[in-house]
């Protein structure tokens, strides 16, 4: 690793990823509902 990179490239770059991740995760959520809903969890 370079130590010529300032800290904030490297703060930028890991809130970047964690945006990402977290629109990923929002999404997948979002579309979640009626699959798990068509699924049933413990059926009886």
């Amino acid at each position: 690793m370079i130590g010529g990179l300032p800290s904030g490239w490297m703060r930028r770059v890991l809130l970047i990823l964690v945006l990402m991740t977290g629109i990923l995760l929002i999404a997948m959520f979002a579309h979640a509902p009626p699959l798990v809903s068509l699924q049933p969890f413990a059926p009886r």
